[in-house]
Parts: C-alpha cells; structure tokens; sequence
C-alpha cells in the first residue's frame, strides 16, 4: 500500500490510532486545499520557498504560500493528534512521500486506478509521489483520478528518481 504520509514520533500510539492520525491529517488538507495531489503542490512550495532563503525568514512579499501551508498543517496535526494527550503527541510531526514533475515520454505505462483497473498512463507531465517502491500519478486517470504503478512491473525504472536514461519516464524536478 502506497504511504502518502508518515506519522513520525508518538511511539505509544497502536499501528490503527496512527493510521487514524494520518486519515484525519489528509481530510483536512484534502478540505483546505481540494486534492491531495494539491496539497502536496502546496507543500513542496512551501519547501522550495523555505530552503531558497535559509536560514532566514522568507520575504513578505513571498511569505504567503509558506503561511498557507503551515496554517493548514497545523490544523491538520492539531486536529489529527487531538485525541491523544499532549505527553504522547508531543514531537509527533506528519511526514510526505517524496514528490515530483515527472515527464511520461513513451507508452506502456499503467498502473491501477482507485477502482482497481488497469488503466493506461498518457504521455505528458505529472506530479508523481513516490514511495515503498511505488508511484502515484495524480491527475492521471481519464476518468479523473490518481494511478498507482507498482515499481515491480517496470524493472527498468526500479532506480527511480535516479538513472531513467531510456526508459518511459524523466524526472523534471522534485516539488
């Protein structure tokens, strides 16, 4: 199973309390921002801001994504770890896949829809996580919807995000 996001800390908390953690941090970043796949385009935003002006602040005029993005993270934790006392959330923090601009150069590409088919991926470009040996193309679905390839049927590109000379895919960036 794809993991989008990772519950880091809170050692006491059952593996089904912190899968409850991560729904509830994904619904209300799904509520704020549309889509998962938006809000990890908000993330990644927020990141790149961040990281080009460490370790100062970033400049007010180009603050407001960056306060965007923490204003609903700490909503989501808030929200997500509200169940729990402070002693055993304290430190948690919510982890996400990595993400990226992937080119899809070349068919075959395909992967499962959330319904379970096997559905074709479309030359173009995608925002992509990657995790546990897995893609999850947002957007991809013609029908409307994510496709998740398992890394498994494409040995040649088990190197991802690395190494994709010749193969169906680029890797344009990272979000």
């Amino acid at each position: 199973m794809l993991r989008l996001v990772h519950l880091l800390g809170c050692g006491d908390l059952t593996a089904e309390q912190r899968q409850v953690a991560v729904s509830r941090v994904l619904a209300v970043l799904i509520d704020e921002f549309g889509s998962v796949g938006k809000a990890i385009e908000a993330h990644a935003v927020s990141k790149r801001l961040r990281d080009q002006f460490a370790p100062g602040d970033v400049p007010n005029d180009e603050r407001a994504p960056v306060d965007r993005w923490e204003g609903a993270y700490d909503h989501a934790k808030g929200s997500a770890l509200s169940t729990w006392s402070n002693d055993v959330v304290e430190g948690a923090q919510f982890k996400f896949a990595a993400a990226y601009r992937v080119w899809v150069r070349r068919a075959p590409l395909s992967g499962f829809a959330k319904d379970g088919t096997r559905r074709n991926i479309l030359t173009g470009e995608y925002n992509v996580l990657h995790d546990e040996g897995r893609l999850l193309f947002f957007d991809a679905d013609v029908r409307g919807g994510d496709i998740v390839v398992d890394l498994d049927d494409y040995p040649e590109l088990g190197t991802f995000p690395a190494v994709l000379a010749h193969t169906q895919l680029e890797v344009i960036g990272r979000l």
